[in-house]
């Protein structure tokens, strides 16, 4: 029995869509991943991925954030000495709860409006044809390699102390 040329061809060239497989692409090929994800962008699982990273990044290094912060806030010449303490012990009492939930929150909105802007300049400034969905996809496959960038930095804040890191070869030696 022969087989019928119209499924045979039909099936030549269709994506795999496993996001999953899409995900890893990104790491390993992204040229591949985001020609994949363009094809039926399913961005559900990408957006709880992305809020988790984003919250586990922020809920483990919550103390070290709010002392960086508070570094660079106490710098100020215009804050009253008063006012500085009352952010210093603020700082010291930080609530990790609160930072899980603004840290993966903040990820997705200010992702939400990155994606806008590229999206308004993409669709009607530069006549481009993309929509919303895609592009907001697009934005957290590339923002997943930096959400793994702060993870990788999780041991060097806990052995450093400090949220003062930097990713490198001086780093790990």
């Amino acid at each position: 029995m022969e087989a019928n040329p119209e499924i045979v061809d039909s099936n030549v060239g269709v994506a795999d869509n496993n996001i999953w497989k899409t995900i890893v692409s990104v790491f390993t090929s992204p040229a591949e991943a985001f020609s994949q994800f363009r094809v039926r962008p399913k961005i559900l699982i990408l957006i709880v991925l992305t809020f988790v990273l984003a919250a586990l990044a922020a809920g483990l290094t919550t103390q070290y954030q709010a002392e960086m912060q508070f570094d660079l806030i106490k710098k100020s010449t215009v804050i009253p000495p008063q006012q500085l303490e009352q952010m210093k012990e603020r700082a010291a009492d930080a609530s990790p709860l609160q930072s899980i939930i603004f840290g993966g929150a903040m990820v997705l909105i200010f992702g939400i409006l990155g994606t806008l802007v590229a999206w308004f300049i993409g669709s009607f400034v530069m006549g481009g044809q993309a929509g919303f969905k895609a592009m907001w996809g697009a934005t957290m496959l590339g923002g997943l390699i930096a959400l793994f960038g702060g993870l990788v930095r999780l041991p060097l804040i806990y052995a450093k102390g400090s949220a003062y890191v930097s990713i490198g070869l001086a780093a790990f030696f």
